[in-house]
């Protein structure tokens, strides 16, 4: 399978293509699933209360709608990306991250001992804090 015919889940903006991805990073592939998450940036926490607030979308789509990401999603996992007031990525420092990642290692390594789709939904909204933590 072509890499740009894996999925990312995006926030409802992204996946439509009315708005760019202004956070995006990367967790463990899982098949189809590239392990791309990628957001505005701008979500509420509240947002990701809702059970189908990310869509999984093509990465060929979301390249279509934003050509600057292609090499973005050729990274490896681990990566967190943020798009610049200039419109350029970089790399989320650690200062930018501080807490975050604990959390999110955490609750990623609890979601082995949680069944159901419960554990996708403390993920997506712990991944949607740490998104409107660190673009705040």
């Amino acid at each position: 399978m072509d890499w740009m015919d894996l999925y990312a889940l995006a926030s409802d903006p992204v996946a439509d293509g009315s708005e760019k991805i202004g956070y995006m990073y990367r967790e463990e592939d899982l098949g189809e699933d590239s392990g791309w998450r990628v957001l505005t940036g701008r979500e509420e926490p509240l947002y990701f209360m809702e059970p189908d607030c990310m869509t999984p979308v093509r990465i060929r789509d979301l390249i279509t709608n934003d050509p600057q990401t292609e090499q973005l999603f050729l990274l490896p996992t681990g990566t967190k990306l943020r798009r610049t007031e200039d419109g350029t990525f970089t790399e989320c420092g650690q200062e930018e991250e501080s807490g975050i990642t604990a959390v999110m290692t955490a609750l990623a390594e609890h979601r082995q001992t949680v069944g159901g789709t419960w554990w996708k939904i403390i993920i997506l909204i712990a991944a949607a804090v740490a998104a409107w933590l660190i673009l705040k």
